[in-house]
């Protein structure tokens, strides 16, 4: 953690990565690792640091067990108020009969634009883009789902309070509404 502030970063980078062996002994015994890679950074554009541009990439993939054998609880999924806002909750990913069933490999990036207005308000403007994948890793050549939105920020003592609305570019019909409303506490990241 290279991060100026734990709540509400304006600067650094962040790295986290998390690794999840798993194993079932009772038949059919079968075993699979999840890993996590998340890369965050902050960059302030003024000195007094009320705009800032903040990034991240998440990669995530599971090896090992197949697809059937991994719990849907276990198995990756995208759409919330952190990872590709827009979209229907937790049905980014591989879908059989228009209902999530959950992938293998997720890889989302997402862009943010925070800018303090007047204390203790701020506004955000954000991009994200990704996709959750059957394949163990992320198939590059697979759709990428995009969206867009703007949000408003209460800023406290122990991080925002904040509201989010954001639109989908590639909406699914019969899926996705034409935007997502969040209302959350902390920063997306």
């Amino acid at each position: 953690n290279g991060a100026d502030r734990l709540m509400d970063p304006t600067l650094g980078i962040i790295v986290h990565y998390k690794l999840t062996p798993t194993k079932q002994t009772e038949e059919p015994s079968f075993s699979y690792i999840t890993q996590y890679l998340t890369t965050t950074t902050y960059l302030p554009i003024d000195r007094d640091k009320k705009f800032i541009l903040a990034g991240r990439a998440t990669l995530g993939s599971i090896w090992g067990a197949s697809k059937h054998s991994i719990p849907p609880s276990e198995r990756l999924y995208a759409g919330s108020d952190n990872i590709l806002r827009g979209y229907h909750y937790l049905t980014v990913c591989p879908l059989q009969d228009n209902k999530p069933i959950g992938g293998r490999s997720l890889m989302a990036f997402s862009l943010e634009a925070r800018m303090r207005i007047r204390d203790p308000f701020g506004l955000v403007l954000f991009y994200d883009v990704g996709n959750v994948y059957s394949q163990s890793w992320p198939q590059f050549n697979h759709k990428q789902l995009q969206s867009a939105g703007f949000g408003l920020r209460y800023h406290t003592p122990v991080g925002p309070i904040r509201l989010d609305i954001a639109f989908p570019f590639n909406r699914r019909k019969h899926l996705d509404n034409y935007f997502q409303v969040y209302f959350s506490i902390g920063q997306s990241f």
